[in-house]
């Protein structure tokens, strides 16, 4: 009876697909697609055209896309999924009913319930580590949103769902966090805390998942130890009030590698279903999630071939093929133009080994701890791969092939692109701390496990100092403190980077990159106030207006946030004579 019904469904679904594909509208995607690229280019243009012999040459260039027409070829991938679900309905007599099992059969201890039973012994420690996640993650929530957060919302979040699929004219346009944040809001209200909800609540569930995949090799304290370590990191908990795809990409790479190695091992459809889940969300949520999937293809071809893998790896794929289908062009057109660009990140150079280092916060510690760390860290990979090869490989792979397409392209990256190495290193740096710990006697162990908690207590303590001090960017802080210093005759003006918060935060100032517009409103005001951010940004890209501005203003007050270079600065021209 089973297989008559599927046949009727699928072949009901497959003319759903051709019809879709007959009736979709390709022409109206593709020319507000064209529309909205053509205002981009001419607001561009516009401000080139008022360039004069004394400003900056720099207007941020948009990218040209890939020369094909996704909302076109979108048809003709709908009627190969038609084509497809037509040679699923003809196989449909082939396919048997799952027999039930027996309520009395015993389930080997060696299947998947293993890691069930593991949830169910471990239970007290799970809960307690997420409860004090989600509290470090919910707390400051609704603080200022940053740069790149505002950016997001008002590029892509606050439009409508659908638009969110059809075009990514920057980076900053997460496809599976943009639509949950979007959905977030919707239901919410517009508050910071709403918009950054999505991350936060991947955030804290990587914590349980970080500590279910070392239990899964290893005793219990290694699991705590890793699964603390992550709960208390400043830089997860930052990306977990980071309103993008960071953690979604975390979480759903290390849901994928759990489920992964579980489904290896005892063949579950269940946790080749849950592999699939966690890797849609993975590289939906950050499309250098891919790195993670490939590595996993060739970790897997190369250490333990399996057909169904590749079954699955394929229905992955096929899923975020229409995940993405219609911002291919604008992604594989942002690798080939903005990522090569010199001031869109860094190269392999003392630059990015610097951001790096600033990015750590851990000040005149840094090379000793590093040092100290990265030997651990060592011995934890050597233990893990002597453990399992697999494991040891699916973990090291995504971190190899991006620094191999960082050496060998020249793609411009910045540190958080390295996200995902985190969790990694946290999880070698649990094992090489119980490695070096069993290598004491046994009296000395058990306090080396409290010396080792304390440790990294002492740590993230450190690095947490002032977490909740400041937010992301002050924004509404400097803007109150203009506001109530202001004066009649006096402008009010951003610049740079700042211009994204202040869209949001206070739109009603207007935005000067130019050092001759800049003057121009200086010789009409009394008094000028300005405000900017990310000064070596701003050195790199606007050299000439930054230079005038540390002549001609006085910097009032500094506003420092969480990010680093964050701090808004506000400062003030006041005098009443012309400027040339």
């Amino acid at each position: 009876m089973l297989a008559p019904l599927l046949r009727v469904l699928l072949t009901g679904l497959a003319l759903l697909l051709f019809a879709a594909a007959v009736l979709f509208p390709a022409q109206d995607i593709e020319n507000s697609r064209i529309a909205n690229r053509d205002r981009l280019r001419q607001e561009a243009a516009h401000w080139a055209a008022q360039l004069q012999p004394n400003d900056d040459t720099y207007v941020r260039p948009l990218d040209t896309p890939y020369p094909i027409s996704a909302p076109k070829l979108f048809r003709w991938l709908l009627c190969f999924d038609g084509v497809l679900v037509l040679a699923f309905a003809a196989m449909a007599p082939r396919f048997k009913q799952i027999p039930r099992r027996d309520p009395n059969e015993k389930i080997p201890l060696n299947s998947t319930t293993a890691l069930m039973t593991c949830v169910r012994h471990d239970w007290p420690y799970l809960l307690l580590l997420t409860i004090v996640a989600g509290a470090l993650r919910i707390v400051g929530s609704g603080r200022d949103l940053w740069a790149d957060e505002t950016t997001t919302l008002l590029q892509y979040i606050l439009r409508p769902a659908v638009d969110i699929l059809f075009q990514t004219t920057s980076t900053n346009n997460h496809l599976l966090n943009s639509l949950l944040s979007h959905l977030s809001i919707t239901l919410f209200g517009q508050d910071e805390w709403a918009v950054r909800l999505p991350a936060i609540f991947f955030g804290t569930a990587t914590i349980p998942l970080i500590y279910l995949l070392v239990r899964r090799f290893s005793p219990r304290v290694e699991a705590a130890l890793a699964a603390l370590m992550l709960a208390l990191s400043y830089h997860h908990l930052f990306f977990s009030q980071d309103a993008r795809g960071y953690t979604g990409m975390i979480f759903g790479g290390l849901l994928g590698t759990l489920a992964l190695m579980e489904a290896l091992e005892h063949g579950s459809r269940r946790a080749w279903a849950v592999y699939c889940v966690g890797m849609v969300i993975c590289v939906g949520s950050v499309a250098t999630g891919l790195f993670v999937l490939v590595g996993q293809l060739i970790a897997v071809t190369l250490l333990r071939p399996n057909r169904a893998f590749y079954a699955m790896f394929a229905l992955v794929a096929w899923l975020l093929l229409h995940l993405y289908f219609f911002v291919i062009p604008d992604i594989l057109g942002g690798l080939s133009d903005q990522h090569m660009r010199p001031e869109a990140g860094w190269r392999l150079s003392s630059g990015l080994v610097q951001a790096f280092l600033d990015g750590l916060r851990l000040g005149p510690a840094t090379i000793p701890m590093l040092v100290a760390g990265g030997i651990v860290v060592v011995i934890g990979i050597w233990s893990y791969f002597r453990q399992d090869r697999l494991f040891a490989a699916l973990l090291l792979a995504p971190e190899a092939l991006m620094l191999l397409l960082l050496a060998g392209h020249g793609i411009g990256v910045v540190p958080r692109h390295f996200i995902y190495s985190l969790p990694v290193v946290i999880v070698f740096t649990a094992r090489g701390t119980r490695c070096v710990v069993e290598m004491l006697p046994l009296p000395l162990q058990r306090w080396s496990y409290a010396i080792a908690f304390t440790g990294m207590l002492a740590v993230s303590t450190f690095l947490l100092r002032t977490w909740w001090t400041f937010p992301m960017q002050d924004f509404r802080s400097a803007r109150r403190y203009i506001e109530s210093r202001l004066q009649e005759g006096d402008a009010v003006v951003t610049m740079g980077t700042a211009e994204a918060g202040y869209r949001y935060y206070w739109p009603q100032i207007p935005v000067q990159n130019r050092v001759s517009s800049l003057q121009e409103l200086m010789n009409h005001s009394r008094r000028v106030w300005l405000l900017y951010t990310f000064s070596d940004d701003m050195e790199r890209r606007r050299p000439k207006l930054m230079q005038f501005v540390r002549e001609k203003f006085e910097e009032q007050r500094v506003f420092p946030g969480m990010v680093v270079g964050g701090e808004i600065r506000v400062c003030l021209y006041n005098g009443s004579r012309p400027i040339r």
